[in-house]
């Protein structure tokens, strides 16, 4: 009797059962819509999570590189996302704002700079932090630091500066 009770419409079981009928119909109607909102919840949740995966699968457009630095592979990491590139134009605007500095200038402005610069290169290499690189400039000094950002960054934008000028290729073709 439940069973044909919940497949029953609302028309049909307001109009053919009793109260005390029509009131289980009502729970067992209930508790299969909410069951169903369960499965509902379930099933698009994990479609969410297959369609975030397979949209960073297609838009990995990042660049990682392995960049060997006195005998130790660094993987560096390139996504030029909103964040990254952000980064880049305020180190870009640092390099601008220090070449109109006195050296006395500079030299109070060099650990926001050095903060920065340790920020920037510990997003670049997902193994290491920003702690990282800051004890790297304590112990080795900010020309070394400064070296081994170049080390780092230089092989990377080749390869994105490589990756653009094919993107630019392709655009050509289709227009």
């Amino acid at each position: 009797m439940r069973s044909e009770l919940k497949d029953l419409s609302y028309v049909e079981a307001n109009s053919e059962l009793s109260n005390e009928e029509f009131k289980e119909w009502r729970e067992l109607r209930k508790e299969s819509l909410l069951e169903s909102a369960n499965e509902n919840r379930v099933k698009w949740a994990k479609r969410d999570a297959n369609a975030e995966n397979d949209l960073l699968e297609i838009g990995d457009s990042g660049i990682r590189e392995t960049v060997t630095v006195d005998g130790k592979d660094i993987d560096v990491r390139l996504l030029m996302n909103r964040e990254q590139r952000n980064k880049m134009q305020k180190l870009m605007s640092y390099k601008q704002e220090f070449e109109n500095l006195d050296e006395s200038e500079r030299i109070e402005k060099m650990d926001e700079v050095t903060d920065f610069f340790c920020e920037f290169l510990a997003d670049l290499c997902p193994n290491y932090s920003k702690k990282d690189f800051m004890q790297f400039s304590e112990k080795k000094g900010l020309p070394a630091l400064n070296k081994l950002g170049g080390k780092l960054i230089k092989p990377v934008m080749k390869e994105f500066s490589k990756k653009n000028q094919e993107s630019k290729n392709m655009q050509g073709e289709r227009e």
